[in-house]
């Protein structure tokens, strides 16, 4: 039997939308999930529902939340359903092309702008949606910017984010592992490369399997490390002295990529750092 909403008011719309998720989210998600809604489609803050929710709202306001439903009921992430995410106060436009900005990557960011003093030249490696490199450019504001990246739908949404939040960065079509990349002297290289082993797959949800970028995810079992051994060979060629690269990381391999940054000459500073969640996430060190 279908779900229906018993009159046109904010109240019955979230009775109807817990009623729709009850089975496959539990009330706190499903909440979160309902208030970004009312944000994104409506400008209705929860503070105004919490307000007055017997406010009116029309039908085709509430086509937009049983399409919501839907949505999420096929495990699609609300920022693809949204078709954009916050990252460090900046707006950021995602599809299917690009990997949705984890927390994580905010927190290495953070970590960047804490120990990086006044970097002339940053290079993002494996760029995406732009985010890093969006994010760095606008704390480093005189800094020169450019991301690197092999999909070139990615590239479509990298430079459409910099459009959006008016910030100037540089962004190139190529291949990190193509030992012909050349790419200026950097006092920053950061790269957040593909770590996700194949046999990983089995352990991953299937919001992620089923609508982000497998090319953005996943390295074969014989060779995980293979984005990083070429990343750290183009630091070692690229970075000026001193310089700092930073790696976001699979948390099983944190050591082996701090043995060949210190095998490959940036040896000063190294740290393997931990996230939110008690995880190593990323490595970094100066040359």
């Amino acid at each position: 039997m279908s779900i229906k909403i018993a009159d046109n008011t904010l109240r019955s719309l979230r009775n109807y939308f817990r009623s729709k998720l009850e089975s496959t989210f539990d009330k706190k998600e499903i909440d979160a999930f309902f208030y970004r809604g009312l944000s994104y489609y409506l400008n209705i803050e929860r503070v105004t529902f919490i307000a007055d929710p017997e406010k009116q709202i029309s039908e085709s306001d509430i086509l937009k939340f049983r399409n919501l439903a839907k949505e999420l009921l096929n495990n699609k992430p609300l920022q693809y359903i949204f078709g954009e995410t916050d990252f460090l106060g900046l707006k950021i436009k995602v599809n299917e092309h690009v990997l949705i900005p984890r927390p994580e990557t905010e927190e290495m960011v953070s970590d960047i702008i804490s120990k990086v003093e006044d970097p002339k030249k940053i290079i993002d490696l494996c760029t995406g949606s732009g985010c890093i490199a969006l994010a760095l450019k606008n704390q480093f504001n005189n800094s020169e910017v450019i991301g690197v990246e092999l999909s070139e739908s990615a590239l479509k949404i990298a430079k459409q984010n910099a459009v959006d939040n008016n910030l100037l960065v540089e962004f190139i079509n190529n291949d990190v592992t193509d030992p012909d990349l050349k790419c200026p002297n950097a006092d920053l290289i950061v790269a957040n490369p593909p770590y996700v082993t194949e046999s990983e797959k089995n352990l991953m949800q299937a919001n992620v399997l089923d609508y982000e970028p497998a090319m953005a995810l996943f390295v074969p079992d014989n060779d995980p490390l293979l984005f990083y051994k070429a990343i750290i060979q183009l630091a070692v060629d690229n970075l000026n002295n001193e310089g700092w690269l930073f790696l976001e990381i699979n948390e099983v391999f944190g050591n082996d990529i701090l043995a060949l940054m210190a095998d490959a000459g940036i040896s000063n500073n190294l740290n393997l750092n931990i996230d939110l969640n008690g995880k190593p996430r990323w490595v970094c060190g100066q040359k």
